[in-house]
């Protein structure tokens, strides 16, 4: 059986989340510990700000889903809480972790950063000795089918947060981000988030802040430049676009200020020689004066024009969540076949070799008994055999791959098994139960 427990954004606040997150460090000795447990034959940790979860793979002798309950009370959850664990299995969690990875359950739709997460939680799993070829094929396969998402209906190209669509406004207006020189006013986490994004696009970021520590800090986290502010206006001078998102409750950037650092300047820095600075103001108050948007060669976005465009493009998302879901089910669907093949192969041979021997041992006594044979005529007997072990199986088999493809029919399975093979049938029940040779 294959299975997840876990908690997530939509079961669980905050505060809880926090409790039962998983340091890095950690990762190895847990992963270690819950497969040493009675009943795990394989387990992965996926745990991110929105989730913390355990899939598992059943092994014999005990049972994998109070094992993972016991961890998540190990970590501080409580009686009280235990009814906030969801616990998935068999297609329905194979369908849940794709859709994880493809950012259909993320609080963002369609957000890409967990697929990265994803990805990690495999190399964890590897590196700590956890992933057998279950998980590591129900992760790749997820991963696989993110990838089709995200590349046949773009479900995460558009920017749904008011930062993101800062970064997506500014990098249109510029033609691109790549070597752009941008100024983020503030260290507050909206610019942290919008600053992050315009980095890992090429854009040559700076941070000014009245808290040299609080930029600093961030400036070094994220692999900023820092400027003071009492050069904020060379630093206006010097950029292509600025992102301000500052607590202050009055204006910073007043149109005379940004006047004068353009002045200052002179030329125009991007490509189009009408365009001089771009501007996203991401605080609430307004942090730059909206009479800026009348100098020449400025476009000014404030919070208003950038969460209308966030809502429009998550609107956009919503309407290609649909075609995202049928691809995830094929997906699904694929994966479940694999799975079942897998676990249902080592009855098909048991099977096989059981009737085989059995047909083999009845043409040999009528071949004793029919004595000499003219050239060919053992060959025909032994193909006439061979198709009426084809034929006389096609039946059973058949219905031994619907029965591991229901993922709940395994008891209908041994009572097949037990059947189909008398002699052999304690030797298949380790197919029929879910474990891989």
């Amino acid at each position: 059986m294959l299975r997840v427990v876990g908690i997530s954004c939509h079961t669980a606040p905050l505060s809880l989340r926090e409790k039962l997150a998983v340091s890095p460090g950690e990762y190895p000795g847990l992963l270690r510990e819950l497969a040493s447990r009675p009943g795990v034959e394989e387990v992965a940790l996926l745990a991110t700000c929105n989730r913390t979860e355990l899939y598992l793979v059943d092994g014999p002798g005990g049972a994998p889903g109070d094992a993972a309950r016991a961890f998540f009370r190990a970590r501080g959850l409580s009686g009280g809480e235990a009814d906030l664990l969801y616990e998935r299995e068999e297609l329905d969690c194979v369908r849940h972790l794709f859709s994880v990875a493809c950012g259909l359950d993320s609080p963002v739709l369609g957000e890409t950063q967990v697929l990265g997460q994803v990805k990690g939680a495999l190399a964890r799993a590897r590196e700590a000795g956890t992933a057998g070829p279950i998980l590591n094929g129900l992760f790749s396969r997820a991963v696989a089918a993110a990838g089709r998402v995200h590349a046949e209906t773009g479900l995460g190209a558009h920017a749904c947060s008011a930062s993101s669509a800062a970064v997506e406004a500014i990098s249109q207006e510029l033609g691109g981000l790549q070597g752009r020189r941008v100024l983020l006013l503030g260290a507050g986490k909206m610019a942290e988030l919008a600053g992050r994004a315009l980095r890992g696009r090429g854009a040559e970021v700076r941070v000014v802040s009245r808290n040299p520590a609080r930029s600093g800090a961030v400036a070094e986290r994220c692999g900023f430049a820092t400027m003071p502010w009492s050069e904020l206006e060379r630093g206006l001078g010097e950029a292509d676009a600025v992102i301000c998102g500052t607590a202050a409750p009055h204006l910073i950037l007043d149109r005379e200020r940004v006047a004068w650092a353009l002045a200052r300047r002179g030329g125009a820095p991007g490509d189009d020689a009408g365009l001089r600075l771009v501007v996203a103001d991401l605080a609430m108050p307004r942090n730059v004066d909206a009479a800026v948007a009348t100098l020449p060669g400025v476009r000014l976005f404030d919070l208003d024009e950038l969460q209308a465009r966030a809502r429009a493009n998550l609107e956009h998302r919503r309407a290609l969540a649909g075609r995202a879901r049928d691809i995830i089910e094929a997906e699904v669907q694929g994966f479940g076949r694999w799975l079942a093949g897998r676990r249902v192969a080592p009855l098909i041979r048991a099977v096989r070799r059981r009737y085989e021997s059995l047909a083999r041992a009845e043409l040999e006594r009528a071949l004793a008994r029919l004595g000499p044979l003219a050239p060919g005529q053992r060959q025909v007997l032994e193909e006439m055999m061979g198709r009426l072990v084809n034929k006389g199986l096609h039946g059973p088999i058949k219905t031994m791959c619907r029965l591991a493809g229901d993922g709940r029919g395994w008891s209908a399975l041994e009572v097949l098994a037990e059947a189909l093979l008398t002699p052999g049938a304690r030797e298949a029940r380790g197919g029929c139960r879910g474990r891989t040779e």
